[in-house]
């Protein structure tokens, strides 16, 4: 029985994260992507990286780096392979993992995969506005796990097992996006001032190193630094670019954010269970720059996500402090629901979240394209 239980809670989990990847897929409609395609293209039919901008009007013939290099063979190679729908079914994938990798992140972090799912799932869902088929969605996952391993050393201690995954995580980041300086960042303040270690500083000097050395690991040597550095005041320069435009709370992801944002502070405050500053420095920086351009709006919540599963986590740690809060209550007597729920039921659920699911995917398979905003036969 115990095992029928713990098989129906996992195709729960598996369901609720097909459930949630597929709602906040719609039909592909980024421009950007065809640039992303165009540039793994010539990657593939020269087979080394460009040292040179040969598509920009305003900038040809000067020194660029691909730094999504990476990411651009795959979805390349997809578009040549399989076109528009397999461009369609690369978009469910990414949001299916997004939210799965999003509930185990913060499942390790609070001690409790019921939570983590809660906090997984709430979390992809304010990605809505934001996730598309880009190299931007890879690093919201990377960003994840940049916190649970920091959280990690954080707990217990900086070790060669540890270090070689930050710096795993730090090559991947540097190879698909510009932001690694996020990880780097969310690293020291993370662990800056842990409150578990007198030995805060050092934890957070060798960990911050090793995810660096990751990032030098590129084609370019690194070079992707001396780029980001030229390019860190576009968001400011450009915000006629959707995507640097400051939030307004009639956006979807901005009012799931802030809801966070009020919620934790309240639970914060009811329990007493207050983040470090260096952490509460770290969301605040990052709800900042969210609300300044929508484009980090997404690594902000997944901050504030973290921050609610160490609350959960430490809230805890002493279950007299959890009992007195109303919220906190309100989640264990779900989760005991849950746990008690039948094989049948539970199966029931899943069919259901599955069907979902179904439709949704459905529709993406209809219509994989939005041609409204693709050119794709001009680009091709």
């Amino acid at each position: 029985m115990i095992g029928k239980s713990l098989f129906t809670q996992f195709l729960l989990w598996l369901s609720l994260g097909l459930v949630v990847g597929s709602y906040i897929c719609l039909p592909v409609n980024d421009p950007d992507l065809w640039w992303h395609i165009t540039i793994g293209r010539w990657i593939v039919a020269h087979q080394r990286v460009p040292l040179i901008d040969y598509w920009n009007m305003f900038s040809g013939g000067e020194l660029w780096r691909a730094y999504s290099w990476s990411n651009e063979i795959v979805l390349a190679l997809i578009d040549q392979t399989w076109g528009g729908m397999g461009l369609a079914v690369a978009q469910i994938i990414l949001g299916v993992c997004l939210a799965l990798a999003l509930q185990f992140v913060y499942g390790k972090i609070c001690r409790d995969h019921f939570i983590g799912a809660l906090i997984g799932t709430y979390v992809a869902v304010a990605t809505y506005n934001n996730f598309t088929l880009r190299p931007q969605v890879l690093v919201w996952i990377l960003f994840g796990f940049v916190i649970l391993v920091a959280d990690d050393v954080s707990e217990k201690g900086f070790s060669r097992k540890r270090g070689l995954a930050l710096m795993l995580l730090g090559c991947i980041w540097a190879n698909s996006h510009l932001t690694a300086i996020l990880g780097l960042g969310a690293i020291v303040l993370w662990l800056f001032q842990s409150s578990h270690s007198q030995f805060s500083i050092g934890r957070a000097i060798a960990a911050s190193g090793s995810f660096f050395m990751g990032t030098l690991m590129t084609p370019y040597l690194g070079g992707e630094w001396i780029t980001f550095f030229h390019k860190s005041g576009h968001p400011l320069k450009y915000q006629s670019i959707a995507e640097f435009q400051p939030a307004t709370i009639l956006q979807f992801s901005s009012v799931f954010v802030l809801l966070l944002v009020f919620l934790l502070l309240v639970v914060s405050y009811t329990t007493r269970a207050l983040p470090t500053l260096c952490r509460a420095v770290l969301a605040a920086g990052m709800l900042l720059a969210g609300l300044t351009a929508v484009k980090f709006l997404p690594f902000a919540v997944i901050v504030w996500g973290a921050m609610f599963a160490v609350w959960w986590r430490e809230s805890g740690r002493n279950h007299r402090m959890m009992i007195h809060d109303n919220f906190a209550e309100g989640l264990l007597v779900a989760k005991e629901g849950l746990l008690k729920l039948s094989t049948q039921t539970g199966g029931a659920i899943v069919f259901v979240t599955v069907s979902i699911s179904v439709v949704n995917i459905a529709h993406l398979v209809r219509t994989p394209l939005n041609n409204a905003r693709i050119p794709k036969d001009a680009v091709d």
